[in-house]
């Protein structure tokens, strides 16, 4: 049998939703081998002319759901490598088993061997879009995702969902579905590559994308793989090669092996079995996936150990579609600070997913509301069809996947894990949150202010750059003189938070005790409202206490009887920015007002608030009930970074979110500029708008990166990096994540070297002249920023600036011109309140001119403001700007 190295698996279903009135024969039963009785996984249970079906699961059992309009029709049960079944519905029981012979038609005398089998699989992969259909068409599914921890079960997910196909696009929708986990297993090991909807269920077949190898300009699969006729088998009376390939001898890559199953006469794809190549195990990485792909992110650290993958195909008035696909993924979960390992855990992710049914007639029932698929995430299933009912009759009438164990037993016994978890956290978290609220000695409290001045003074490389040592010492006499009279804690958090952001460092940041954050993350009472900000005033789009007026503008002026203005003004003392800025100030209030009103103020059960229409001058007012913890409303991933090329305005837009990889992307952002940049030359683009709103950074040495394909010349990025010290006594009492500075990295010191008694960091890509690009672009640049705009992608932003190569087109980008400090941003924690301080490890200066105003961000050249108006109507006017200049330039 084709079956048996598949253990449990990936089955991506999709299923069409009958009407509630129409009549459903429910049969069920078992596929097994007619000689040797075993059961037969995955075999295809299908409505003959109906488009829809099902599959066994990997017991080889099954239950089809038929609507009544194919009561005289036909049900195909069939297998690779075996006999076809046909049985008349009239005649079918309930409860059947389904017997199927190995299929010993005899192929003609003379099987043909391909003289060239590589360029045969060349070609089966060319003839994709003639063979696969690329009309539109809509198809619905179901799927059934497992995780589990040494044996454990941390997790599992069912999910109906509504597929629309256009060409190679994909856009999905969920319908329903039910979802269970352990939160004390999922706390310890969770890890975003198992909570993702993988994309390879809706994929057509594809040379790059199914042999997980990149695409490099001139390179195809023969130098990645070497391709070996094996024999053809018989199918439903057509020949079907099979054909095993591996990775080739001596690639320093971790690629697959396997085997493809091609029909002669089409060089259709009938089935693909894919495997980790053992050739390729040794060049595996901690966090990354078949050939280097990003599979994970700090602190938790993946070591890939197995990888199994089976899609097959099935075909339908000429044309084939996937029909099932099986994957089980198994690794090492490494709890790995920098060089600190805390300990391991065995992850196995498990998926099985069948497609039941197409549809060319209709188009989705929510086409509005699809997703890319490569956005679906655990989250958003959770959040729209979350339902804690583990029967079978919650399916209805939609066909679906049966399962192979009693999820009522699984998920019964996380729910108990749960509630005793929960008992215990929520017990051990309000003591804590109580002891907190007591009154401390104000001695305490000056025990906590001396330790915080001494590790910054010890500890913070940037401490002087925009506050003098003399103001600093007046600020501290001042905070000495106030500790005396404080008592409460949440007075003292407000004192540090002051004090901290008056440094001017964005990357200095107070974090509350550990205790205090757990408790409002767990159970803490939040405004629910989401505010807009201008001129020192809150907005909301739409009454919070009449939804069912119509959808003005309404102020909001006071909250609990205290006024929004002047909230705001003392949350923006306690908000770090580099230097004099303040957009950065309005970005962080945008974001993160409710936190900063729980933290600050207090967790209320309910906010008595009241305000006044921005259009009739009609005043509100009412009582609206807090929102519980941390359980934002979640909205769709997206790719941290996309582009679109207008040919017509020989225009590109480049679209950043943040410098890192993406884990939802096949390519890393190096791997991603590169083959964008050379769309750039082939297609001779004379514009690029580069979008940096709202970026908040990520890896510095990408900021570099993307400069070098903007520039013809070498060029410095950073002038140097600094350090405050060196004397372990301070660096011991930075940790991350619990763990040391020096001991999870180890050689911090061996990096770091005195000169004119400033102690330089000297290991950073960064430092010292880098090379442009080989496919840099010489044509116009604009830029959008604003005060979100901050950390790398303000660094960046400051090098173009510098060099004079964009336009910028926005506001006041939220990160320092000059620098920042940052690289890295241990904490410590005062010994008393427990309250922690984020500080950074160097002092980063930019390699640009002096030419700028000092504390400052990249200024805007074409300055953008949205009044109040504009921004409840959500329009793009930096994008109107850069466009009017580009239209400009063409006349």
């Amino acid at each position: 049998m084709l079956n048996t190295f598949r253990t449990i698996l990936f089955i991506g279903l999709f299923v069409l939703p009958f009407h509630a009135a129409c009549q459903i024969i429910e049969v069920s039963g078992t596929v097994v081998d007619q000689d040797s009785g075993e059961p037969m996984p995955y075999a295809n249970i299908q409505v003959a002319g109906g488009g829809l079906g099902t599959s066994t699961n990997s017991l080889g059992a099954f239950v089809l759901k038929i609507p009544d309009a194919y009561a005289d029709g036909t049900v195909l049960v069939s297998f690779i490598g075996y006999q076809t079944k046909r049985l008349a519905i009239p005649t079918i029981q309930k409860r059947i088993t389904v017997l199927l012979a190995p299929d010993r038609t005899n192929l003609p005398e003379i099987v043909v061997t391909p003289p060239n089998v590589l360029e045969l699989v060349k070609q089966a992969f060319l003839k994709v879009p003639e063979n696969y259909n690329l009309d539109p068409h809509v198809r619905t599914g179901f799927l059934r995702d497992r995780t589990l921890s040494d044996g454990k079960f941390v997790g599992f997910k069912e999910v109906l969902f509504e597929v629309y196909a256009r060409g190679r696009k994909r856009r999905v929708g969920l319908l329903k579905g039910r979802y269970a986990e352990d939160k004390k297993l999922k706390s310890q090991v969770h890890h975003s590559t198992y909570n993702s909807i993988q994309p390879i269920w809706g994929n057509l077949p594809g040379e790059y994308l199914m042999l997980e190898i990149d695409r490099p300009k001139n390179k195809g699969i023969e130098d990645y793989y070497d391709f070996i006729w094996r024999k053809s088998i018989n199918i439903n009376g057509e020949e079907v090669m099979v054909i095993d390939f591996d990775q080739k001898d001596g690639l320093r890559k971790s690629l697959l092996k396997g085997k493809l199953y091609i029909e002669r006469s089409s060089l259709a794809f009938v089935a693909m079995d894919l495997n980790l190549s053992p050739k390729g195990k040794k060049f595996l990485k901690t966090n990354r996936g078949w050939n280097g792909g990003r599979s994970g992110r700090f602190p938790l650290k993946m070591m890939l150990k197995e990888q199994q993958i089976y899609l097959q195909y099935e075909k339908s008035e000429g044309k084939w579609y996937l029909k099932t696909a099986t994957w089980n993924l198994s690794s090492e979960i490494r709890h790995q600070f920098f060089w600190y390992d805390g300990g391991t855990a065995n992850l196995d992710y498990q998926s099985e997913r069948v497609m039941t049914s197409t549809d060319f007639t209709n188009t989705p029932s929510q086409v509005d509301s699809l997703l890319e698929h490569s956005a679906l995430s655990i989250h958003e299933m959770e959040l729209k069809v979350g339902e804690e009912n583990y029967e079978e009759a919650f399916w209805g009438a939609y066909n679906y996947l049966r399962s192979d164990l009693d999820f009522n037993q699984v998920a019964a016994k996380m729910n108990e894990n749960n509630i005793a978890w929960e008992k215990e956290m929520k017990a051990k978290l309000l003591a804590e949150f109580a002891r907190k609220k007591k009154s401390r000695s104000a001695k305490k409290f000056g025990e906590d202010l001396v330790y915080f001045k001494d590790m910054m003074e010890q500890t913070h490389p940037g401490l002087f750059w925009y506050t003098t040592e003399k103001q600093w010492n007046k600020m501290i006499e001042e905070a000495e003189s106030y500790v005396r009279i404080i008592k409460e804690e949440r007075d003292f958090d407000k004192l540090i938070s002051a004090l901290t952001a008056k440094i001017d460092c964005g990357h200095t940041d107070v974090l509350p005790a550990k205790s205090w954050e757990d408790y409002q993350n767990f159970y803490g009472k939040k405004l629910p409202l989401k505010l807009m900000f201008a001129n020192g005033r809150a907005y909301t789009m739409g009454n919070p206490c009449a939804a069912s007026e119509p959808v003005h503008i309404y102020e909001l002026s006071t909250i609990n009887k205290q006024s929004v203005p002047g909230l705001i003004q003392e949350f923006k003392n306690y908000i770090s920015t580099d230097g004099a800025n303040e957009t950065y100030k309005e970005y962080v209030l945008q974001e993160e007002f409710a936190n900063l009103y729980a933290r600050y103020i207090n967790t209320p059960e309910s906010f008595e608030i009241d305000g006044v229409d921005q259009i009739d001058g009609t005043k509100f007012g009412c009582s609206i009930n807090a929102r519980v913890g941390g359980h934002e409303a979640v909205t769709p991933k997206e790719s941290l970074y996309d582009y679109s090329i207008d040919n017509k305005r020989k225009l590109a837009r480049l679209r950043i979110r943040s410098f890192e990889d993406d884990p939802l992307e096949e390519t890393g952002f190096a791997t991603f500029l590169n083959i964008f940049f050379q769309k750039l030359r082939e297609k001779a683009t004379e514009h690029l708008i580069i979008d940096l709103r709202n970026n908040r950074g990520g890896n510095g040495e990408f900021g570099a990166l993307l400069f070098s394909y903007l520039t013809n010349a070498p060029f410095q990025y950073l002038e140097r990096l600094s350090v405050a010290t060196i004397d372990p006594r301070y660096l011991n009492r930075l940790t991350f994540e619990q763990v040391s500075l020096l001991e999870a990295v180890p050689d911090y010191l061996d990096n770091i070297r005195s000169e004119d008694d400033i102690f330089l960091y000297t290991d950073h890509r960064n430092l010292g002249t880098q090379e442009p690009s080989s496919f840099n672009y010489s044509g116009k640049i604009y830029v959008l920023i604003n005060g979100g705009t901050y950390s790398t992608a303000a660094e960046f932003s400051a090098i173009v600036r510098s060099n004079k190569r964009a336009v910028f087109i926005g506001e006041e980008s939220g990160g320092g011109y000059f620098g920042n400090s940052s690289f890295g941003t241990p904490v410590f924690e005062l010994p008393n309140s427990k309250i922690r301080i984020q500080v950074p490890l160097a002092k980063l200066e930019m390699a640009v001119d002096d030419d700028h105003p000092k504390g400052k961000g990249v200024l805007p050249d074409y300055p953008v403001k949205y009044s109040i108006a504009e921004m409840g109507q959500q329009i793009d006017k930096e994008m109107a700007v850069a466009l009017r200049l580009i239209d400009e330039s063409l006349r």
